[in-house]
């Protein structure tokens, strides 16, 4: 006999139709913020990877070069830059790119002690980066081929952070006293990976960023659940907060803007930027 014959449809009725797919809307609405979070902590992971990656690559250099942390980048553009006055400035210098003849780009200092490239980009940025766009400032280098700043502070043995100028000879490991609270790089704002600001945006980064900084910020080193990754100079990463780094930039923070004010500065800050006695 045919269900039919009882009265009986094989049909949802409309009712039910909307029952299920309200469970399936309120299903959705539990389980895709556990995805997106998944995917967040995901990220972080893989920067903190490759933070610590680029760690590994800075203490082998320190090893190499009397104990002393990387020179500075100082590249022949005559773009805007960082002033590096105890180092000859060298087309197409750069941090950690390889050699491209074609172009005159030599290799970059930190290349031979880490050779994938991509371990310099978070994959949390947003900012676009294509290998084979170089940036507009002159350098030969790619643009937006770091996520990551590198401290002013240990570029060189005088260091002038309010003018932008450094000796660019690194630092003796010696002079920094407590170097597991010492920042040496953060997530940051993308660069080509020199001392060259950039003369326009490419691939939606910040006009005017280079590789190097003084600070934290809290536009661009908290991107992991407003947190950021840093690395200290004894080696280690750890993911820090706006109020456990110091100093701060106060023109960008959200809560309390206050356009054109001195950094923050908090003496019981967990890391530094600059070098405390």
């Amino acid at each position: 006999m045919s269900a039919m014959r009882f009265g009986f449809s094989k049909a949802f009725t409309l009712i039910e139709l909307l029952v299920v797919i309200a469970i399936i809307a309120a299903m959705a609405a539990i389980i895709f913020p556990v995805f997106a979070a998944a995917r967040t902590t995901a990220q972080k992971a893989v920067c903190m990877s490759n933070e610590k990656q680029i760690a590994l690559s800075i203490m082998m250099y320190i090893q190499d070069y009397d104990e002393r942390t990387p020179r500075a980048v100082n590249n022949a553009s005559t773009s805007r830059k960082l002033t590096v006055t105890a180092m000859p400035q060298v087309a197409g210098d750069n941090a950690f790119l390889p050699a491209d003849t074609t172009r005159g780009r030599i290799t970059g200092f930190l290349f031979p002690y880490v050779k994938n490239v991509q371990v310099w980009r978070c994959p949390s940025d947003p900012v676009i980066w294509d290998p084979s766009v170089l940036s507009p400032n002159g350098s030969l280098s790619i643009a937006n081929a770091t996520s990551y700043h590198l401290s002013i502070y240990l570029t060189g043995s005088l260091v002038d952070v309010n003018n932008e100028i450094t000796s660019g000879d690194g630092v003796a490991n010696a002079a920094v006293p407590i170097i597991s609270q010492t920042i040496l790089a953060r997530d940051g704002d993308a660069s080509d990976g020199t001392n060259v600001e950039n003369l326009n945006a490419v691939g939606g980064a910040l006009i005017g960023e280079q590789l190097y900084t003084k600070h934290s910020d809290h536009t661009q080193g908290v991107r992991h659940g407003g947190k950021g990754n840093y690395i200290m100079l004894d080696g280690h990463v750890k993911t820090l907060a706006p109020s456990q780094v110091s100093p701060m930039a106060a023109d960008d923070d959200p809560d309390h803007p206050c356009l054109g004010c001195a950094d923050q500065i908090n003496p019981e800050a967990e890391a530094f930027w600059n070098i405390v006695q």
